[in-house]
């Protein structure tokens, strides 16, 4: 299959497979065949861990032979493909990042780090797996929540727990908000580049067409330019009439 691709194809059909295994595996964590409460951060179990194990061995043997390819991309330019290069990219680093959170995941304990933050925890959060949102919110959002919450009366543990809780549930709401902001700017462009399209059946003007309806409205507007100069060169007739008629009463 990827000597029918070509050479050129294999970067990218190789970190797709890459990421379509870490889609798998994220899958199976939040599936009732990783655990019988079907949780998100639900712990998990021997069986899971050896299969994660396998698909990550799996996604990384993916990952390292698109890697000579893609640098010589970056190194010689893109040449005629583009948009299959920085396609090439971007999915190189989606399946990176993923591959380097999932091996770490593999050697940390069997809960996430949403458990440490539920009311019934009672176990010490030493080595929690993490996911995207938790890189985000320790790299981005923690440490300011929680100095904002010093003066609060609370423990550490608490603070820490309702900065969380209000990352982890506006979050959401910000990315659904700009999703149907975008999605509305989308279609509002469409419409705008629709109506601007002529009707069936028409053609849009061509370049002949447009010189000569150029050169018509010239000459109507000097025509109308010159037509003026000689309205207001015209004698004021009923002025005139007016003189003689008083001139000749005045005889």
């Amino acid at each position: 299959m990827l000597s029918l691709c070509g050479a050129s194809s294999r970067p990218l059909l190789l970190t797709t497979c890459s990421i379509l295994l870490q889609a798998l595996l994220w899958a199976l964590e939040h599936s009732s065949w990783a655990d019988d409460s079907g949780k998100a951060s639900a712990p998990v179990g021997q069986q899971q861990r050896t299969v994660e194990l396998c698909i990550l061995g799996v996604a990384t043997g993916c990952i390292l032979p698109s890697l000579p390819p893609i640098i010589a991309l970056f190194r010689d330019g893109p040449g005629k493909t583009p948009m299959r290069s920085a396609a090439s990219a971007l999915l190189l680093l989606a399946s990176l990042s993923c591959t380097s959170l999932g091996w770490y995941n593999a050697f940390q304990d069997s809960y996430y780090l949403e458990s440490c933050h539920y009311s019934s925890w009672r176990r010490s959060c030493l080595a929690p797996r993490y996911k995207i949102v938790d890189i985000v919110y320790n790299w981005a959002y923690r440490d300011t929540c929680v100095m904002a919450r010093m003066g609060d009366p609370t423990s550490f543990e608490v603070k820490e727990k309702q900065c969380y809780i209000v990352f982890t549930t506006r979050l959401p709401m910000c990315i659904s908000v700009a999703a149907k902001c975008l999605l509305a700017a989308i279609v509002i462009g469409g419409l705008i580049a629709y109506d601007a399209q002529p009707t069936f059946g028409q053609t849009p003007p061509d370049e002949a067409t447009l010189l000569a309806e150029a050169q018509v409205a010239e000459r109507m507007q000097e025509n109308d330019f010159t037509a003026s100069q000689l309205r207001d060169r015209r004698p004021n007739m009923a002025a005139l009439a007016d003189d003689s008629i008083s001139g000749s009463g005045s005889d």
